[in-house]
């Protein structure tokens, strides 16, 4: 999945942020292998990870996917084996320099409705609610409207411990549940920041084309589409 993480990119690019970009399949920080139980593979990543930090001496991480940043947090920091001291989701950044994000507003445009998932790892794990949150309230022609379970009462996607790789089934039916939670307030959005959660709704789109009235969206990528160019 690309285009989150050009996006993201893209917006940390806006806050002037000096960066080192990590690409996909370069550095994996091994989420699934200790929510699978995989205990002798992650030790082996978690060294080959290691290396990879001290070797480019990086003491801070931003993060787009919230199962690697709870990892990060819960594995890696604080350890005498590499240099990171701190982690970050974007989110967080983003919140605290809303102003360089410079949001457009065209003129006369209909107003979306929006509502957010809550992806477990960045909520119930790291206590991430209220970020992204001000983000999509602070987009212009964007009604928020929260769902009927969220914040640390949210529903799971379906897809979380391995679950979809153990029976896609029953990951597909738990996030149609959530998808219709999201039709029957009438959004037109789902936006989610989890990679996880939002590759769980579109295998349940594909399952149940009726399901395709919402729009599913990553955060990240929402964000871009809605700044000045």
């Amino acid at each position: 999945m690309r285009e989150p993480v050009d996006a993201l990119k893209v917006l940390l690019t806006k806050l002037n942020k000096k960066m080192v970009v990590v690409e996909s399949g370069e550095l994996c920080c091994g989420s699934v292998l200790y929510t699978t139980g995989q205990a002798r593979r992650a030790a082996g990543n978690k060294k080959e990870v290691e290396k990879f930090l001290t070797k480019y001496k990086i003491t801070e991480m931003v993060l787009l996917c919230p199962g690697c940043l709870r990892t990060f947090h819960e594995y890696y920091i604080p350890r005498k084996s590499n240099p990171l001291k701190k982690v970050y989701h974007y989110t967080q950044l983003l919140t605290e320099d809303l102003e360089a994000l410079e949001f457009k507003s065209p003129p006369r445009a209909r107003e979306r409705t929006v509502t957010y998932h809550d992806p477990c790892h960045l909520g119930r794990h790291m206590g991430i609610y209220d970020e992204p949150r001000i983000l999509l309230k602070n987009i212009p022609n964007t009604k928020f409207v929260e769902l009927p379970t969220s914040c640390d009462s949210a529903f799971c996607c379906g897809s979380g411990g391995g679950v979809r790789a153990l029976n896609k089934e029953l990951a597909d039916n738990t996030s149609a549940l959530r998808l219709k939670e999201a039709l029957s307030i009438g959004a037109e959005y789902l936006v989610t920041s989890c990679p996880f959660c939002e590759r769980s709704f579109y295998s349940a789109q594909e399952s149940d084309r009726s399901l395709k009235q919402i729009k599913v969206v990553n955060l990240a990528v929402f964000i871009k589409q809605n700044l000045r160019s």
